[in-house]
């Protein structure tokens, strides 16, 4: 969902395209690149249409970056939460999100904004679970009784997050549980909005199929994840020209961090990575690598384009091995897929760039390489298709949606693709098994862009179509569409835990 407008700052040309999305008015193709998801928000706040209402609920402390506000919403229409609850005021936000300063008003008529104070500001009716690995009390998401404790209050359970840097103790002391994400790397943490999706994953796999449902997660015996570490803490500051490693490594120079890491891959049964077609320079490419980190994982390997903003891996790209390649036959070409099960993430967009919808020629530019076409393909609010299903439909997601043909169309087109569920424990273990069984030595998570279908070339390389919900399980009335760091944060976590159900050759 891309909340602000290229190309465009001024607030009366935004205001002139919201209205446009609303009213179906038709501006010349090609020169207002604009997003209409993000001005038609449909997130109805009733039981029939959030399977987690009532079930669970998301409260902040407060945000620092304008962009993680956004992705909460977007992670919070996902998984069909209600409207999440962030304590403090947003005051501080960079850039602002107050209203006065051009703040969007979306924001705050799908949120309970400073509502709340910090010392009293919880659910009473709910179990309130602070996500945390500094509390002495903390146990492994891995582990955590879902079901039973939901069952403890009327209201279900409420997931607490801190902010980016952490979670105050005042919050933190009106927590009923604590839980940890185990971690694999060399970085001190998870980025909040990572955090939050792995666990709010993890609370609608449990919470939203009955024990029986052969979707159910399988119970995880504690002694076959033991290899994720819980994230130890200090108090130690370390200066700005040193990397945000745990604590556990700030003994050791950056070589021996790299080593050590590659040792500890050795030791794992099946080797795991991630793979992303980059065209737009995403910045999700940054968070993804930090991801890749967390998780340890062997390699995160780019194709097309090289350049993408670093900020994001917090300094993990030193650590975590990143490999470029200028085309798609450099990449094949170069034997990294070699041995290897790519499975093709599915991130349920509404409105994006359809790489599958014919282009039409709409005006050309003149670029380093000379002059070239730009080509529409962005699925926009006046299209017939989507004009047409949206007259016959009721519900935003069905087959016959424009966004949703693609996939059939994936598996249809190449037999030998099958799907894998990440909400199914037992779907994991079992895709797994399968790849090991028939000689691949890891899986290679393919990951598209921000607000665009799989690029054709990347999804010809895929071997299963990877849904981090079983689509039968998500709200069909809700608009949704994860981003490229929250999906892969999730997946990760989950085949990382369950690759030690994988016995090695």
């Amino acid at each position: 969902m891309r909340l602000t407008i290229r190309r465009f700052s001024n607030a009366v040309t935004t205001r002139r395209i919201a209205e446009a999305a609303r009213t179906g008015h038709t501006f010349p193709e090609g020169k207002y690149d604009f997003d209409a998801w993000a001005y038609n928000l449909h997130w109805p706040q009733k039981a029939s249409s959030l399977p987690l209402m009532g079930k669970c609920s998301v409260a902040v402390e407060d945000i620092k970056f304008a962009f993680n506000a956004w992705m909460l919403l977007r992670l919070c229409m996902f998984y069909g939460l209600p409207h999440p609850s962030i304590l403090s005021r947003l005051r501080h936000t960079t850039p602002s999100m107050d209203i006065a300063e051009r703040g969007n008003r979306l924001f705050y008529m799908h949120s309970h904004v400073g509502t709340q104070s910090l010392t009293t500001g919880l659910s009473a009716n709910k179990v309130k679970i602070a996500l945390t690995p500094s509390h002495p009390k903390a146990v492994s998401i891995e582990h955590f009784p879902w079901a039973a404790v939901a069952q403890q209050k009327p209201g279900g359970v409420e997931l607490v997050l801190g902010m980016e840097n952490g979670m105050s103790e005042a919050v933190m002391d009106q927590c009923d549980h604590y839980v940890y994400i185990p971690q694999y790397g060399s970085i001190g943490s998870l980025s909040m909005l990572s955090a939050l999706s792995i666990a709010v994953h993890h609370a609608h796999s449990h919470l939203t199929s009955p024990l029986t449902s052969p979707t159910s997660p399988i119970v995880l015996p504690s002694e076959k994840v033991a290899v994720g570490q819980q994230p130890t803490t200090s108090s130690y500051a370390p200066p700005r020209t040193r990397l945000p490693h745990d604590p556990k490594w700030e003994a050791f120079s950056n070589e021996e961090v790299r080593v050590a890491l590659t040792d500890i891959r050795k030791s794992y049964p099946m080797k795991l990575s991630v793979l992303i077609r980059n065209e737009i320079a995403d910045r999700n490419i940054g968070a993804t690598v930090r991801n890749a980190n967390v998780f340890n994982c062997d390699e995160v390997l780019l194709f097309n384009r090289k350049k993408f903003s670093m900020r994001g891996t917090v300094g993990t790209h030193h650590y975590t091995p990143i490999k470029f390649f200028d085309t798609y036959d450099d990449l094949l070409s170069s034997g990294v897929l070699d041995h290897s099960e790519v499975w093709l993430l599915q991130s349920h967009y509404p409105y994006l760039q359809n790489f599958y919808q014919p282009p039409v020629q709409t005006q050309w530019i003149e670029g380093k390489k000379g002059r070239r076409p730009v080509f529409d393909t962005f699925i926009r609010p006046h299209d017939a298709g989507l004009s047409w299903w949206a007259a016959n439909t009721d519900v935003l997601h069905t087959p016959h949606h424009p966004m949703m043909a693609y996939c059939s169309r994936l598996l249809t087109n190449n037999n030998d693709t099958a799907e894998v569920f990440l909400d199914s424990d037992d779907s994991i273990v079992a895709a797994l098994e399968d790849a090991r069984q028939r000689g691949c030595k890891g899986v290679i998570l393919a990951c598209p862009e921000e607000g665009t279908t799989p690029h054709p070339e990347l999804a010809s390389l895929a071997s299963r179509i990877a849904h981090v919900v079983r689509p039968s399980r998500l709200s069909v009335e809700t608009q949704r569409g994860l981003s490229p760091a929250l999906i892969t944060a999730s997946a990760l976590e989950r085949v990382r835990a369950l690759m030690a159900f994988v016995a090695p050759k």
